[in-house]
């Protein structure tokens, strides 16, 4: 197999909140994978040499895999090649989502965010917003319907604890844009979103600028409750 990429894949956890979802069992590790990668069409995801989802297209996601802990390895494949092959540290009983991304054919990349979620008030949604488009390296979230910038200056797979904090909005219908940062220049658009009060949700930029298709500049959406 080949070899295309290492990387050492270790998590500072940091809590968000101290009421959280029904946890994953004590010896299980749940996690959802997102292929955001410019470059691979599929992605076969494997955790301790056992495959655990095949043929992740982009831009999909997984759902979270519940996963017998401890996991040591994750690798990612493309049939018979090797994308990453990385030693891995999880928190047993916990949840995270993992981004799969790349800036050229030849280096896959992961970036890994805790999932943990507060509990909002009522009438409230759970969001947050992270970027891994490679086109654009800080963007805003500006929604159209209540007239405010939801996220701004968001720079290209930054993973730190504030990106990965959620935030609560009032539940509702959403007309959303990328916009350059600081700008109320468009890049990208996103009409229709449904928040649903109580459900957490990840947006994130991805595909890239100029591409025509599928991989085009737009806004993904993963509900994860």
């Amino acid at each position: 197999m080949r070899n295309l990429s290492h990387i050492l894949l270790i998590l500072l956890i940091v809590p968000l909140s101290c009421h959280k979802t029904v946890a994953p069992r004590a010896d299980t590790t749940d996690i959802l994978f997102v292929n955001t990668s410019l470059n691979q069409p599929q992605i076969d995801v494997y955790a301790n040499g056992v495959l655990q989802y095949p043929q992740l297209t982009f831009p999909d996601s997984t759902g979270y895999l519940s996963i017998d802990a401890p996991i040591n390895r994750l690798t990612l494949a493309n049939g018979a090649d090797t994308l990453i092959s990385s030693p891995a540290a999880f928190n047993p009983g916990a949840r995270y989502s993992i981004f799969l991304w790349d800036t050229s054919a030849t280096a896959l990349h992961l970036s890994a965010v805790s999932d943990s979620f507060p509990t909002p008030h009522a009438g409230y949604a759970l969001l947050r917003f992270l970027n891994f488009s490679p086109s654009v390296e800080s963007v805003d979230l500006y929604s159209v319907t209540s007239g405010q910038d939801l996220f701004t200056g968001r720079y290209f797979d930054q993973t730190d604890a504030f990106a990965a904090s959620f935030v609560s909005f009032p539940a509702g219908v959403y007309n959303l844009e990328l916009r350059s940062p600081g700008t109320i220049i468009s890049i990208a658009t996103l009409d229709g979103l449904t928040l649903v009060a109580g459900k957490a949700y990840t947006l994130f930029a991805r595909g890239r600028v100029g591409v025509v298709g599928d991989r085009t500049l737009g806004i993904g959406v993963i509900q994860h409750n």
